[in-house]
């Protein structure tokens, strides 16, 4: 765990230094269009940030086989009308729109304490306005998109779905002294489901502790289930062999 948790920091020290980098030194004092300039900049780095953010999510989802879970755009799960975006990229879509609004907050922060400290004339946050305007945008669009699907009539048939989670230990999920009530488990969860006359039953990932495609106890149990002709979807193991070497 330990390992995993400081593979995952190594992308947020890579998105801090990429950060760090992008752009140029602040223009000359002297100049009279640093302002501009500084504001210019400002603007880019909002821009910058969630590409970046998102770039690095990606690249942890793709390298040495992928660790694509938890990015940033899942925390808003409950949030339906910025959920909305995800049409647009998936979770990267929305993680972007976190960014795009913090990544303004923290500059216009910033931007505060700088002119605070020299006792400048205080200028437009137009970084601030920016990241303001995307999101209202992208929320006022899904609030749209989310009251379009209600209204519009849904002729489609109900389908009845069970799902069953027996709530198995991770660390007993391999025993074998677990084996039999981890099948004793999905059994009476899976009649109990049944019960309520679904078309498909459906199981949790790598649920049957055995590989169903060769172990006659797992055949057993999931053959005795589907009898009633109800569909069940179920997560197994399996294995491929490549002359000697086995792959699961």
């Amino acid at each position: 765990w330990m390992a995993m948790a400081a593979y995952c920091g190594i992308y947020i020290g890579l998105f801090a230094a990429i950060l760090s980098s992008v752009l140029p030194d602040p223009p000359n004092a002297g100049d009279a269009s640093a302002p501009s300039q500084l504001q210019l900049r400002r603007i880019v780095l909002v821009l910058l940030t969630p590409i970046i953010w998102v770039g690095c999510e990606y690249v942890r989802a793709l390298l040495f086989t992928g660790f694509p879970w938890n990015v940033l755009g899942v925390s808003q799960y409950r949030n339906i009308a910025i959920l909305q975006v995800a049409s647009w990229g998936g979770a990267y879509a929305v993680s972007g729109i976190i960014v795009l609004l913090s990544a303004a907050i923290a500059v216009t922060i910033l931007r505060i304490g700088s002119e605070l400290r020299q006792r400048k004339r205080r200028r437009v946050h137009f970084e601030l306005m920016l990241g303001l305007v995307a999101v209202a945008l992208c929320w006022s669009w899904g609030v749209r998109s989310v009251r379009r699907a209600d209204r519009t009539p849904d002729h489609s048939p109900r389908v009845r779905i069970a799902a069953v989670q027996p709530y198995i230990q991770q660390e007993q999920k391999w025993s074998e002294a677990f084996r039999e009530g981890a099948y004793q488990a999905l059994e009476e969860q899976t009649a109990l489901a049944l019960l309520s006359r679904p078309a498909l039953v459906i199981w949790p990932e790598t649920a049957v502790p055995d590989l169903l495609r060769v172990d006659p106890r797992a055949q057993e149990v999931v053959g005795s289930l589907v009898s009633s002709n109800t569909m069940l979807l179920v997560g197994t193991m399996d294995f491929e062999q490549f002359d000697e070497e086995v792959f699961y």
